[in-house]
């Protein structure tokens, strides 16, 4: 018969199990701020209209490496409240 994991063990466990989904949490936020810097730059160097066709391409190109499934027949917009964190 195996001996049981002591109490302790567990705990231990349990404190890697959540320090390893906090990593991957700030991992994915570390990712997105990346993106959005990426996305930041390419939009202040847009000194003419005619260059939001690169903005937008770079927008996809970032929201596809975050693992964001676009739909290319159409465009969605989405407006963002200060007041709470839903997204229109």
């Amino acid at each position: 018969m195996p001996p049981k994991p002591s109490r302790k063990s567990g705990s231990a466990s349990d404190s890697a199990a959540a320090l390893r989904q906090t990593v991957a949490r700030l991992e994915q936020e570390l990712q997105i701020e990346a993106a959005l810097e990426r996305v930041r730059s390419a939009s202040m160097a847009m000194h003419q209209t005619d260059e939001l066709q690169k903005v937008v391409r770079v927008v996809a190109q970032e929201l596809k490496k975050l693992g964001v499934v676009l739909d290319v027949g159409g465009a969605v917009i989405c407006t963002y409240f200060q007041d709470n964190k839903d997204v229109i």
